[in-house]
């Protein structure tokens, strides 16, 4: 297993996993989860996204969530800001491609998040430390995270700001 730290974005890793093939197929020794969010994982969630969804962006406010994230099949683009008011990176964003299940971003409590389904059929995993409560989460203007999206690529994609395809509940 491989840890990338960012020091742009405090407490955020990307972890690499290895992936053995043979004339079989593959296979993938994953990490213990519980050691890396520091806490039994208390949900798995799995979602499937059709091409220029956008999911996010979220956080709980009174039980803020740590999050392992992948995407198992397709590709997304993950968001993530800093959302911490005592953290150095306060107000710092990011964006990261993940298409393999190789790949994953630890979220720190506090960051919101979402992502955007770069293909049809996108599956998307988390574990969470914390469970759902949905009169604790806060939907923030995914309009944040506009500064460190690259739109010229996703227009290459057939995918604008315009067409993304955004729950009521997240288009703010």
């Amino acid at each position: 297993m491989e840890i990338t730290e960012y020091t742009h974005l405090k407490d955020l890793k990307k972890i690499q996993i290895k992936k053995f093939d043979d004339n079989r197929g593959s296979f993938m020794a994953f990490p213990n989860f519980s050691d890396l969010l520091q806490v039994a994982a208390a949900q798995l969630n799995l979602s499937i996204s059709q091409k220029g969804v956008l999911r996010g962006m979220h956080h709980q406010v009174t039980k803020p969530q740590g999050k392992l994230v992948t995407c198992i099949k397709g590709g997304v683009l993950d968001l993530v800001f800093d959302n911490r008011k005592d953290s150095p990176t306060y107000g710092n964003g990011d964006v990261f491609f993940l298409s393999s299940p190789t790949d994953y971003l630890l979220v720190p409590r506090g960051y919101l998040h979402g992502f955007i389904s770069l293909e049809n059929n996108s599956i998307f995993q988390y574990y969470v430390d914390e469970e759902y409560v949905p009169s604790d989460e806060e939907t923030v203007s995914w309009k944040i995270m506009d500064k460190f999206v690259d739109w010229d690529f996703l227009e290459n994609l057939g995918i604008t700001k315009e067409n993304l395809i955004i729950s009521e509940k997240d288009n703010i």
